[in-house]
């Protein structure tokens, strides 16, 4: 059906390659059928602005690789593209956020531009081990 999607070749054989790959992971003579059912089982998300030397998809753990500004991701379950609040969700904000009257394409650059909550964890984390290693935060 792909809702929302644009119905370009490109994007429908992007589609079909993600099933392949994903859905027949370790069972080569799974039928087509069934491996779009594992794959709409597992949830997967592509990134159909990417190209086929470079697919965007999540990995076996459900994690997906860094989001740009231009991403446009495909939900399998769902057989729709994301909305631009799922995006933020995808790097661990709340379905709950506030956003000031954003518009959706701004909710898309805002989530393109930033960093999934852990990542920003641990960036700021080192950010701190490191400034304490060299002696520049003061004991008070």
């Amino acid at each position: 059906m792909l809702f929302g999607v644009p119905a370009t070749d490109r994007v429908k054989d992007l589609l079909d390659c993600i099933v392949a790959q994903k859905g027949r992971d370790g069972d080569v003579n799974l039928s087509a059928q069934k491996a779009c059912q594992k794959v709409k089982s597992q949830d997967v998300f592509v990134d159909i602005s990417q190209s086929h030397l470079r697919p965007t998809f999540t990995d076996s753990k459900g994690f997906l690789p860094t989001m740009t500004t231009s991403s446009l991701y495909y939900s399998f379950r769902s057989d729709s593209m994301l909305a631009p609040i799922e995006y933020l969700m995808l790097q661990g904000h709340s379905h709950e956020s506030k956003l000031a009257s954003l518009s959706p394409a701004e909710v898309r650059t805002l989530a393109g531009e930033g960093m999934s909550l852990p990542s920003l964890g641990v960036a700021i984390w080192t950010w701190f081990v490191l400034i304490n290693a060299k002696g520049m935060v003061e004991d008070s």
